[in-house]
């Protein structure tokens, strides 16, 4: 009687967790450096978005746009050496209900060797919620 008890204690947990987090967005960032000789290194970031997770609205060509707010921030030490906010924004779409893609964005920031944070904040533009 326990077990079956705590396996469907398990299972409620699971789908309360599973109902939360739908409909939020989920993105995925990597990152590598480069160095080009006579220019210097710099650091690439990769942003992939999961086009499901994402709030369309209809544009007035009649489709559909996700709109992702993206905000970057590099520091070494505590000095801020780098700043961007922009939106990055899914490619249109006919229909909501399928085929939603995932869209990507990469950025090149020009950095001096050495060791920094980045911290990228993510909130989803037609959705009231807080950036993550």
């Amino acid at each position: 009687m326990n077990t079956r008890y705590i396996y469907s204690l398990v299972l409620v947990l699971l789908i309360m967790v599973s109902v939360t987090l739908g409909g939020t967005v989920q993105a995925y960032l990597s990152t590598c450096t480069f160095n080009i000789p006579g220019n210097g290194p710099y650091l690439e970031t990769y942003l992939s978005v999961d086009g499901k997770g994402v709030t369309y609205i209809k544009k007035n060509n009649g489709k559909y746009q996700g709109a992702i707010e993206v905000s970057i921030l590099v520091k070494r030490d505590t000095v801020r050496v780098y700043r961007d906010k922009y939106n990055l924004l899914s490619p249109e779409t006919d229909d909501t209900s399928k085929n939603l893609k995932d869209f990507i964005d990469e950025q090149r920031i020009p950095l001096p060797n050495g060791d920094y944070d980045l911290t990228i904040n993510i909130a989803d533009k037609n959705k009231q919620e807080h950036p993550f």
